[in-house]
């Protein structure tokens, strides 16, 4: 049903979008990552010029001792469908990134869907939902070619099938949700950080007798529960178990399906990575601001656990160990990899979430106009940071970043449009 606040909404996103999306919708691979971009785009080539489904292929030609290009990594069901529509209108760049900035719109109208249902408030739903939306990694990967952002969109649209399922209690929203997690987990194993996090929720809740929702427990038809949650794993496990058997028959991998651990890296590599991740990957992350927030908010959640039930004082700390445990597996790649932050930015919903919850008991805090025109300040402040990383993902060489701040940075992006501009271009 619609509601008066989802114009708001939809009004506030079309603003954040054309600001960050205007010159670039019909934009090959830019900046960082190009051969990683180039992939995406060959494999959905590939499925434009007939490829079968279950025979992803690339145009580099590493598999079969050099005599083809198949190979399958991630779930290919976004490059097939792009592979479809090309096959009916024609290659574009534009096209792939539009159909990328539509999964996006719903994700994050799904995130402000849901706070609206635990909020009760216009103000607060919408405001923290676009806040998400001022991630640089999530609006730059949001419309790229690669499959990061689109899965962690998935993730949202089944928290909030959850979510209805959760105040309704109809069966089809759980089954919309595993739906969208499967969905989520096949492109991306590593947007599945919440979805493990519920997981151990139905374990805890199966085992004692926990009301994880004070009142009650989150979960409360476990054999339906159970096989759903079942039924997401196995076919999970059923696609990476095909795509290892596919990929050693072909004798090529074109992506990571493997993890790259902390304790298995060189010893002399770590501060260099340290470094990547100061100056380059984390400023991508968030704002410095907003991971300051973060923190705050995170620390006050761990030291107000009789304000929260056990379910979002759980959150609060095992997403961030979830996290903190994904960045201890995948450590070596994140000194440059800035799209595998993209996994990362599931910190806000644990962490700002469980704290307006707590929050909205507070009115007179919760509805104070004072408090509102902060947090609208914080938001345009993030919006601008977010426009400026955009603009040196994009095509800049020049201009002033006051809100980057980090000259390292900076430069570190021109570099990268320079190099661009002048070797590939």
């Amino acid at each position: 049903m619609f509601k008066k606040s989802d114009l708001y909404f939809v009004l506030g996103f079309v603003i954040m979008a054309i600001v960050y999306y205007h010159d670039f919708l019909n934009a090959p691979p830019q900046n960082v990552h190009i051969w990683r971009q180039t992939d995406c785009l060959s494999l959905a080539k590939n499925y434009e010029e007939g490829a079968s489904f279950f025979e992803p292929e690339m145009h580099l030609q590493y598999g079969d001792q050099f005599q083809s290009g198949k190979s399958a990594g991630e779930f290919p069901i976004l490059y097939y469908m792009v592979g479809r529509f090309w096959k009916l209108f024609g290659f574009s760049y534009w096209s792939y990134r539009i159909f990328y900035l539509i999964i996006l719109f719903f994700g994050t109208f799904a995130l402000y869907r849901s706070l609206l249902l635990l909020l009760e408030n216009e103000f607060w739903s919408i405001s923290t939902s676009l806040l998400l939306f001022t991630s640089p990694v999530f609006a730059y990967y949001g419309v790229s070619f690669l499959t990061d952002v689109p899965s962690i969109c998935f993730i949202l649209i089944g928290l909030y099938f959850f979510l209805r399922y959760q105040l309704q209690d109809s069966q089809k929203w759980f089954w919309l949700a595993i739906l969208f997690f499967s969905l989520a987990g096949l492109i991306k194993v590593s947007s599945l950080i919440i979805v493990i996090f519920l997981g151990f929720i139905l374990v805890v809740e199966t085992i004692t007798k926990f009301k994880t929702l004070g009142e009650r427990k989150l979960f409360r038809n476990l054999k339906l529960e159970w096989i759903g949650f079942g039924v997401a794993l196995v076919s999970i496990f059923a696609w990476y178990y095909y795509a290892s058997i596919y990929n050693a028959q072909h004798g090529f991998k074109y992506t990571f399906n493997a993890i790259h651990p902390l304790w298995a890296m060189e010893d002399n590599k770590g501060e260099e990575v340290i470094a990547g991740m100061k100056d380059f990957t984390s400023m991508v992350l968030f704002s410095r601001p907003m991971l300051w927030l973060l923190l705050f908010v995170g620390g006050f959640n761990l030291i107000n656990f009789k304000g929260q039930t056990l379910f979002a004082y759980s959150a609060n700390i095992v997403i961030a160990g979830g996290i903190l445990f994904y960045v201890m597996l995948w450590f070596p790649l994140l000194g440059i990899h800035d799209y595998y932050y993209s996994a990362v930015v599931v910190i806000l919903l644990s962490t700002l979430i469980p704290f307006l919850v707590w929050l909205k008991d507070k009115k007179e805090v919760f509805h104070d106009i004072k408090t509102k025109a902060v947090f609208a300040v914080f938001l345009l402040i993030n919006f601008i940071y977010c426009a400026g990383i955009m603009s040196l993902k994009k095509f800049s060489t020049e201009g002033f970043y006051p809100l980057v701040g980090n000259h390292k940075t900076v430069e570190l992006f021109r570099w990268f449009n320079w190099n661009h501009q002048t070797n590939t271009m």
